[in-house]
């Protein structure tokens, strides 16, 4: 049932906020009780009259926002001690202004953050998580914020998972299950492989890929965007001239073989490590993942 306000009652509320205003020193631009206060009332019936939680009231503040006409409602104002929002933000900054804290206040304070930043509910999406950016920041940190392909600073970074973190849990937040790759790297391997369930294997046949097909690799490496030292900040796009330059063995490409021959080894010697630590049923994922790619 829908709660409707007397017309007596109307008219009390709106001369209770309009003394109220006079203290704030707040102006009145309208009020929906207004009418109530200069009318009989038995033009009125008492079904038609909002309640006070709806009923709306349009306000300027004159210290803060005079400029501004703020909405609000007759509950609203009239509950409150400052009347609107930002006279009660100036309140509070008034009461904290030179507050000096004791080392232990402080001390306190930073422990009870800590503890709700630890104990929060667990986010839905895995990747909205204090564990997720702990494993990506730290991912990035070890991989010395370059791309693993191209040995050099892109202008967006990622961090891959080797085993995708939807599927194989158990390894979801280890370090090793990770690579630092180049945006452009790594949404090219997810649209060839999809995103989930993913496994090194599949990578390591992307880094195979990448070697022997050139016309595959040039369209890739045409895309990258590599970010230049401090000495000069000019942000530069590899041309089809260095991709010819790297394949006839320029010492400042950015195409390197055996850098990419290197990472080959380092992923299959980590795809190895990381599958001791598998759960049973996630082994068992991996072997059909390898039957379909016949590996």
């Amino acid at each position: 049932m829908v709660y409707h306000l007397k017309p007596e009652d109307a008219k009390k509320c709106h001369l209770k906020a309009e003394s109220l205003m006079k203290e704030r020193l707040h102006i009145l631009k309208y009020g929906e009780y207004e009418k109530y206060t200069n009318s009989k009332f038995e033009k009125f019936e008492k079904h038609t009259i909002r309640n006070e939680r709806d009923a709306v009231l349009h306000v300027i503040c004159i210290q803060h926002h005079p400029e501004k006409i703020i909405e609000t409602t007759y509950h609203n104002y009239n509950r409150s001690k400052t009347g609107l929002k930002c006279c009660g933000n100036s309140s509070k900054g008034n009461k904290l202004k030179g507050r000096v804290f004791s080392k232990e206040t402080i001390r306190k304070m930073s422990n009870s953050a800590k503890f709700f930043q630890a104990t929060r509910p667990r986010a839905k999406d895995l990747r909205d998580s204090i564990e997720y950016d702990d494993w990506r920041k730290k991912a990035q940190m070890l991989g010395s914020y370059k791309c693993s392909i191209i040995g050099d600073h892109p202008e967006k970074l990622v961090v891959h998972h080797l085993f995708s973190m939807k599927s194989f849990e158990s390894i979801r937040y280890d370090f090793q299950n990770s690579l630092t790759l180049s945006d452009t790297f790594h949404k090219n391997f997810h649209d060839k492989y999809g995103y989930d369930p993913n496994i090194p294997q599949q990578f390591l046949k992307f880094l195979e890929i990448l070697i022997s097909d050139k016309s595959f690799r040039d369209n890739l490496f045409q895309k990258i965007i590599v970010r230049k030292s401090s000495k000069n900040k000019k942000k530069e796009l590899i041309s089809s001239q260095t991709l010819q330059e790297c394949d006839e063995g320029s010492e400042t490409r950015l195409y390197d073989p055996k850098r990419i021959m290197k990472l080959h080894e380092r992923v299959t010697k980590l795809s190895e490590q990381l599958y001791k630590k598998l759960y049973e049923k996630e082994k068992i994922l991996v072997k059909q993942l390898c039957d379909i790619l016949m590996i």
